[in-house]
């Protein structure tokens, strides 16, 4: 009974393995279509969330908040103005429904309208993309920010004299802030990167090739009338040590 001696085939080499790298650098070379479907998974996981009095403007607001994800590489602090004051109107007027008597006229209409939904995770991105893409003056501020907003979340969503526990409370506040954090240490880690690479891509073109290379300029130059002689310079200074000023 003779053995058949095919060899059996080997998958292709890069079928798998360069999948990934090469989506990455999809996501690279495309950043407004990658942004884009960062938009559209918000609005997605968000849509759940659609209910109550005015489902339509919960809709909209989620949408709006999605939408500032898409431009924010170009406009950073713009789209970072613009959710943040979303979310300052969500946290003056949106309330849990245990506290609707302490309601003002205004946050009884607009409370059901700019409820927060996950879309509100595109705040946290905008930090990040704020950290990454400006001056770590700016992307503190915008820090600060956030930080003064979690509190002020979570002291208007869950005070201390309606029954909470302070557990839960904890929790939330750890949660928030943990959250933004996180979001501003990972940009500036990208910032920081980034002008790492900078600054040595710019020694690179500075330092000239023999310095690179190890061998200092004046080992390798000839003296002053060696230029094209075929004679052995005898003043051309040793290799290694420093020519005569």
């Amino acid at each position: 009974m003779s053995r058949s001696s095919s060899p059996v085939s080997a998958p292709a080499s890069g079928a798998y393995p360069g999948r990934v790298p090469d989506m990455l650098g999809w996501l690279r070379r495309h950043p407004w279509q990658a942004d884009g479907l960062l938009a559209l998974l918000l609005v997605a996981l968000s849509s759940g969330q659609w209910q109550g009095d005015y489902p339509a403007a919960v809709a909209a607001v989620s949408v709006l908040l999605a939408a500032t994800v898409v431009p924010r590489r170009r406009y950073p602090v713009a789209m970072f103005a613009v959710a943040a004051v979303i979310g300052a109107a969500q946290i003056a007027f949106s309330l849990q429904p245990a506290a609707a008597s302490r309601q003002s006229a205004v946050g009884l209409q607009l409370g059901p309208a700019i409820q927060p939904t996950v879309a509100d995770a595109a705040i946290l991105i905008l930090l990040y993309t704020l950290a990454a893409h400006r001056s770590r003056r700016v992307s503190i501020t915008g820090l600060v920010i956030c930080l003064l907003g979690a509190v002020v979340a979570v002291v208007r969503w869950a005070p201390a004299h309606t029954a909470h526990s302070g557990g839960a409370v904890f929790a939330a506040a750890v949660g928030l802030g943990g959250a933004t954090l996180t979001a501003w240490v990972l940009g500036d880690s990208v910032a920081y990167r980034y002008r790492r690479a900078y600054y040595a891509s710019l020694e690179e073109r500075n330092v000239p090739a023999n310095w690179r290379s190890g061998v200092p300029a004046w080992s390798t130059s000839r003296p002053r009338g060696c230029a094209g002689s075929s004679v052995t310079c005898t003043t051309a200074p040793r290799s290694g040590s420093p020519p005569s000023p």
